[in-house]
């Protein structure tokens, strides 16, 4: 018995410790993703700002934020409900691989807001031209959506994109917008099925 024990403690210890470890940061929040690993010190150290409307590119890659909507929907915990309209275009001869997760993030009062996975269901069930996209094509572009759970009195958001081109883990340029909150619009006619 005594062995089972020295073996649970040991074990709840080393669980304990796993995430000073591997260089968690905390500061990031959303429920698809409580903790985000830093890869390196230059993830995000390349920053290109960017106006709401207005694009940037970064090599062979052009992106645009073209809205902030609230949609007029809450969460059970009373966050609220947001989508970034946003274009990539892709100028190379190969597809850029992007995800929501990896790819998106807002940043509110210094803390970072990964897309939400609730965001993503009322999306797919109640925003028509949504589509989950796995890539950009080469020498295509894509107009799509990603959705956030957002405090109710958030005043402004940073919207991020890690510019990561043929390579996922390649994070070093990101491209930011900030959009005060007076900026965000409803719903245009015919978003919401």
């Amino acid at each position: 018995m005594n062995k089972l024990k020295t073996a649970v403690l040991m074990l709840t210890a080393f669980v304990s410790a796993v995430p000073f470890l591997t260089g968690c940061q905390s500061d990031t929040v959303g429920s698809s993703a409580s903790v985000s690993y830093v890869e390196n010190e230059n993830i995000g150290k390349n920053k290109h700002e960017t106006d709401l409307g207005a694009s940037v590119t970064v090599d062979t890659t052009t992106f645009t934020v073209h809205n902030v909507i609230d949609v007029n929907k809450t969460s059970d915990d009373g966050g609220k409900y947001i989508y970034v309209k946003y274009t990539i275009s892709n100028s190379s001869d190969k597809n850029f691989y992007i995800d929501n997760l990896n790819n998106f993030y807002l940043t509110i009062d210094g803390k970072k807001y990964n897309n939400d996975v609730r965001a993503n269901l009322y999306a797919k069930q109640s925003i028509n031209d949504y589509v989950e996209l796995e890539s950009v094509p080469a020498g295509g572009e894509i107009t799509n959506y990603v959705g956030f759970v957002v405090p109710e009195n958030t005043k402004a958001v940073t919207c991020g994109y890690y510019v990561t081109s043929g390579e996922k883990t390649d994070k070093q340029d990101t491209i930011i917008c900030e959009v005060q909150s007076s900026e965000w619009i409803q719903p245009p006619e015919g978003m919401i099925k």
